[in-house]
């Protein structure tokens, strides 16, 4: 009788082991999903900005750049 409880007592170790590592790799997944649930988020907004970015910088160039006849009205961006 005192063997079975023994093992119980051992099983219920084991199990309660398995849990906590179980639950120690949920919180890694978790945290690795969100990092790169923000990278993706950061990566799908950034065009957008940079968008933005070389339309103001096309504006300026078109507003400090008059057309001349040797330039024949074309835009040189650098």
């Amino acid at each position: 009788m005192e063997e079975q409880v023994k093992r119980k007592n051992w099983e219920k170790e084991m199990v309660l082991e398995y849990m906590k590592r179980e639950e120690d790799l949920l919180k890694q997944v978790k945290e690795l999903y969100r990092k790169q649930k923000q990278e993706l988020m950061d990566y799908v907004t950034q065009p957008a900005v940079t968008h933005q970015l070389i339309h103001l910088q096309l504006l300026r160039v078109i507003r400090l750049e008059p057309s001349s006849p040797t330039s024949g009205g074309n835009i040189l961006v650098a």
